[in-house]
């Protein structure tokens, strides 16, 4: 799934589309090897979202958004979907964005953003995970993924005033 890292400036559009295609691809696999339906954007069967798993049943047990631009806002409209999807796992695929510091930590504004749509929403169900995946571009040459899982207490904890934390489990670089 590498090899969607833009070669240089005019590739970015046509890396953009690899990108998409490769995520689509390697979903579609896994979710045929868990016994779920696959549909997805530029797929015969497209289903409300850009990608989404369907059980047996017709419940959504993934659903994914993507967002090739680099505006956070673009990314954030995206991420609002997941929100009220009735799904388990939510999956936001975007592009890099810029960096802020904010209480000691490095972050890309996106990842900001989204953690403030995430403690600003009050209904979360208890069991569903959030899958925050930054690809890289030609100035960061990076992949970074955060995720947060629901559980009961945070259900709980978000109305009464307190906040989530989106955690980063997976980082990786590559030199030009």
């Amino acid at each position: 799934m590498f090899d969607v890292v833009p070669r240089n400036r005019s590739d970015l559009k046509a890396a953009k589309k690899r990108l998409k295609a490769e995520a689509w691809r390697v979903l579609a696999e896994l979710g045929t090897q868990r016994g779920l339906i696959s549909k997805y954007a530029g797929h015969p069967q497209e289903y409300l979202y850009d990608f989404v798993w369907l059980d047996g049943g017709g419940a959504l047990a993934l659903v994914v958004e993507s967002e090739t631009s680099m505006y956070g806002y673009d990314v954030l409209y995206d991420f609002g979907k997941l929100l009220h999807a009735k799904a388990p796992i939510k999956l936001i695929l975007f592009l890099d964005s810029p960096l802020i510091a904010r209480n000691g930590e490095i972050r890309r504004i996106s990842v900001d953003m989204i953690e403030n749509a995430l403690n600003s929403y009050t209904g979360h169900v208890a069991g569903e995970e959030y899958i925050v995946v930054q690809f890289c571009n030609l100035r960061t040459r990076c992949l970074e993924a955060y995720r947060w899982l629901v559980s009961e207490s945070q259900t709980l904890t978000l109305q009464s005033g307190e906040s989530c934390k989106l955690v980063k489990f997976f980082s990786h670089s590559w030199t030009p």
